[in-house]
């Protein structure tokens, strides 16, 4: 419910659009009991990245992308947006989350760390279009 109030608040900055992966069920036995349960996992995410950070190069939307994510896989989008496009590509990465070859791809890096969140925070109160107020959650104050 925090995250779907914090995706509501990105949605008020008119600049911002989502492209959404899916998250899928998983059913996993546990090995030692045999106790099956379902969890879920997220799919199509980077590669709903690349294919707009592509896209965006391509149609020269941008100079410079910004890319937050800690995720290795993308490490060849930003190797082939830079020398491709000869675009530039800032890589700013989520606590605990700075895998070097990412890093080494990026042409500069900002690690997110709790005094750079606490200058990042949307209001207390965020009208949506529509008239309705999001309260920040108590957590977050």
């Amino acid at each position: 419910m925090r995250q779907q109030k914090f995706l509501e608040a990105l949605g008020t900055i008119p600049e911002i659009k989502f492209f959404y992966g899916k998250y899928v069920p998983d059913d996993v036995t546990c090995r030692q009991c045999g106790y099956t349960y379902t969890t879920h996992h997220e799919k199509m995410t980077d590669v709903n990245i690349a294919v707009e950070m592509m896209t965006d190069a391509l149609q020269d939307k941008f100079d410079v992308a910004v890319l937050v994510n800690g995720d290795s896989d993308l490490v060849n989008l930003v190797h082939r947006v830079k020398d491709l496009f000869g675009k530039k590509v800032i890589i700013v990465f989520p606590p605990k989350r700075k895998p070097r070859n990412l890093r080494e791809a990026a042409n500069v890096v900002v690690d997110i760390n709790a005094q750079l969140l606490s200058q990042s925070l949307f209001p207390n109160d965020v009208m949506k279009p529509d008239g309705y107020i999001l309260k920040k959650p108590d957590k977050w104050r």
